[in-house]
């Protein structure tokens, strides 16, 4: 199986990497992670599968690297156009002016499940200065806001994950207008945010209601979300990047970077299943 470990490391920098072993066994040590490959371990699959997980993260690293050095910006503190999240978070950090607070946190790394940024930004109430509280996470490059406030009075506040959702105090809105949005949901779907509740968010965003609920004392909308850089990507820095890269997480490995992994962990699979058959 050592032809295909080597198949693999082709495709990633040969200095990040380092490998020493005899014959079929063979250790590799990429970045802080060391994997061990012995096609008579019956779990070799999976070390396999911790090399591909390893491979991808270098691959995000060294991209995002070259993206900044192809920018021309310094490398502390990262740029925003290298975290992907939702379009109303990217939205929020503007009318915020959250953004230098959110790349003060970043960390750039080449670890597995965080590579090529990560970071937390736990911000709290502050309405007395004009901003809201906010808790975003950011790992692998992906921001996920646990909790950003939009409003103090009422109170709004948003999640923005995979699906977003926007909470605001149900006292704050009239009673025929709640009944109205609960009584003809379908009516409603596609129907501005920004027409049931006026926000420079909402409005920017253009968010539209996909749904809602009662949530104990609030009103929850579901709205229409996408991902996207929480900045513009510089023209510079997607120069360097390959051909098929994904538009939104240019960083990420390509799809066939990622079908030629796949392959060599699926081949890895059936070589190690045939060892196992012969004993």
């Amino acid at each position: 199986m050592r032809d295909l470990v080597v198949q693999m490391l082709t495709i990633i920098d040969r200095r990040s990497w380092s490998a020493e072993g005899c014959d079929q066994r063979v250790g590799i040590t990429i970045g802080s992670v060391t994997i061990d490959v012995d096609p008579a371990d019956p779990l070799v699959g999976l070390a396999f599968e911790r090399l591909a997980s390893a491979i991808e993260a270098t691959i995000a690293a060294e991209r995002a690297r070259r993206m900044i050095e192809a920018a021309g910006i310094a490398a502390q503190p990262l740029p925003l156009w290298l975290v992907t999240g939702s379009h109303i978070l990217a939205e929020w950090l503007t009318w915020a002016g959250a953004g230098n607070a959110l790349r003060k946190v970043l960390t750039f790394t080449d670890a597995v499940g965080m590579a090529p940024v990560a970071g937390c930004l736990d911000r709290h109430n502050g309405w007395e200065l004009g901003q809201g509280g906010a808790k975003i996470r950011v790992r692998g490059g992906m921001a996920t806001a646990e909790r950003v406030e939009l409003s103090d009075t009422p109170g709004c506040t948003a999640m923005l994950g995979q699906t977003a959702r926007i909470r605001i105090e149900a006292h704050a809105l009239p009673d025929t207008l709640i009944a109205g949005l609960q009584r003809d949901e379908r009516a409603n779907a596609r129907r501005s945010l920004a027409e049931v509740v006026s926000h420079t968010v909402f409005t920017a965003a253009d968010l539209q209601i996909a749904g809602m609920a009662n949530e104990g004392a609030d009103v929850a909308f579901e709205v229409e979300s996408r991902w996207t850089p929480l900045e513009p990507i510089p023209a510079a820095a997607r120069a360097v990047l390959p051909a098929d890269a994904d538009p939104i997480s240019p960083w990420r490995v390509t799809a066939s970077e990622r079908q030629r992994l796949d392959g060599l962990v699926e081949e890895a699979r059936h070589r190690a299943a045939a060892i196992a058959d012969l004993h």
